[in-house]
């Protein structure tokens, strides 16, 4: 059986907009990616209430200029996991 053009077009089409929805997902996760991927520039008031408080400590916290200088999987590796368990035990599954 030959394809027609039109075929592809249609094929075609519907890859873009599968294409599409896949990042509109993405769009979704936009403000997780944020907060976990760069925490220090992250608003606070943007994030969500289960950790808010998480953020301002740890934007306060002694330590972060050493936090600042790692990756951000040591990153989370190195936090203190008493002081940021809702971060810390949400990181893996945004990563």
């Amino acid at each position: 059986m030959q394809m027609s053009f039109q075929d592809y077009a249609n094929v075609i089409s519907g890859f873009l907009a599968e294409f599409d929805q896949c990042f509109k997902e993405f769009n979704n996760c936009k403000p997780q990616f944020a907060l976990f991927a760069t925490l220090f520039d992250v608003n606070a008031e943007s994030a969500s209430e289960e950790f808010q408080m998480e953020v301002l400590d740890l934007k306060c916290d002694k330590q972060k200029q050493k936090y600042m200088d790692m990756g951000v999987l040591d990153f989370y590796n190195f936090f203190q996991k008493k002081m940021y368990s809702k971060l810390v035990s949400a990181a893996p599954e945004i990563a």
